[in-house]
């Protein structure tokens, strides 16, 4: 039912950009791990991805200039943060890749092919291994995307290990709102460390205000709402 209702409000992210002539690409030159590809792949689009516009409103309301996203596949939603991000900073892309054979070699192309490889840095491990890398050189991020795990268990472990490497005013959010164990884990989360939830759609993020644990539509909130650290 929750589909239903939220349907006029799903916007699939439409990509706006050129893709880059492979033709003229040195692979060897490119910076690691794209440099290790045999070949660079033709572009594929495929992939699911509604938040776009909400994204594009935390990114418009904060300045955002480290991020980091769980669950990355063939790079739809890594394209879109990527692209919002200032010349010179980072996203992080991590994922296991292991759906099927080429996944990750898919993804390479996509995004040298989207001329976003040097702000990219693909990360093929498991995330519960991945933290271990930026809790060691003390990393910190304005934002974080989780799409990794959905099974309860899973998306609680992201939310325990990342949620402490935020930025001072960092952003924590995710997909997949409408999906009842990911719904669980987020609210499990939120209730432990006294957070507001905001949601609607199959979008959301967490606060820290002064109601403490509850959940809001962020469909009906003021624009403030998208303002963290202000």
């Amino acid at each position: 039912d929750d589909y239903i209702k939220y349907f006029p409000y799903y916007k699939k992210w439409k990509e706006d950009f050129s893709l880059v002539n492979v033709s003229q690409i040195d692979i060897k030159k490119l910076p690691f791990p794209y440099c290790k590809l045999e070949q660079i792949l033709s572009f594929n689009p495929f992939g699911m991805y509604f938040n776009g516009e909400y994204v594009k409103k935390l990114f418009e309301n904060n300045s955002i200039t480290t991020a980091l996203e769980i669950g990355s596949y063939f790079g739809v939603s890594t394209r879109h943060i990527a692209s919002l991000l200032p010349e010179g900073s980072k996203l992080y892309a991590i994922d296991t890749w292991e759906y099927y054979a080429g996944q990750y070699e898919q993804f390479l192309s996509n995004m040298i092919i989207s001329g976003l490889a040097p702000k990219v840095t693909p990360m093929k491990q498991r995330s519960d291994n991945a933290i271990k890398f930026f809790k060691q050189f003390n990393k910190t991020f304005d934002f974080i995307y989780v799409d990794g795990d959905h099974e309860t268990a899973g998306v609680v472990s992201d939310l325990e290990n990342y949620f402490p490497i935020l930025s001072e005013t960092g952003i924590i959010c995710g997909d997949d709102w409408l999906l009842l164990t990911v719904r669980a884990a987020v609210q499990q989360f939120a209730q432990k460390y006294d957070l507001t939830i905001y949601a609607d759609c199959n979008f959301w993020f967490l606060k820290k205000e002064d109601c403490g644990y509850c959940y809001k539509s962020f469909l009906i909130a003021d624009d403030s709402v998208w303002m963290f650290g202000k």
